[in-house]
């Protein structure tokens, strides 16, 4: 279920208290704050790799960003928090994860797979590098277009656009 109108104007009284130079950008240290506010429940590791996703493109986050990811999280939409887990883990925008970075974006998404369980799914895998596309298949059951970009609407020093 979508956040409600009260939960919005939640999430934005509590990012305007937060963006106090009312620049319309969240730092780190805002956004766990923003998190806490509203009470979010994400472990540590689900809050590190979110955020770091949430500031993959210019490291801050505008009030449309948060909205968005909060709204993910809070309607469980597995592809959309997937699509930012490989934001936060891809730091340097290969497009593709290793075994254990795969495995770390599962445990984020709350559907944890072994090293085993991804090694043999696709036994091909010789070099053990996982695309956003094979990892909505094999962690979500969800098939979607290889070429499939887990950064579209992101562009360097642009503001970040989330799809989720």
């Amino acid at each position: 279920m979508p956040l409600t109108n009260e939960e919005i104007v939640e999430v934005i009284n509590s990012y305007n208290l937060l963006d106090i130079e009312k620049v319309n950008k969240l730092n780190r240290s805002q956004i766990v704050s923003l998190f806490q506010d509203l009470k979010i429940p994400l472990t540590d590791q689900q809050k590190d790799v979110i955020i770091n996703g949430m500031l993959a493109c210019n490291q801050k986050a505008t009030l449309n960003n948060c909205i968005n990811i909060i709204s993910c999280l809070h309607d469980h939409d597995d592809l959309g928090i997937l699509k930012i887990c490989f934001r936060g883990i891809d730091q340097r925008r290969t497009r593709k994860v290793n075994l254990d970075q795969a495995v770390e974006i599962s445990q984020v998404i709350g559907k944890p797979m072994t090293k085993e369980d991804l090694s043999k799914s696709i036994p091909s895998n010789i070099s053990k590098e996982f695309t956003f596309s094979d990892l909505s298949k094999l962690i979500l059951g969800i098939n979607i277009p290889e070429n499939a970009d887990p950064f579209n609407g992101i562009e360097d020093r642009s503001a970040c656009c989330y799809i989720c």
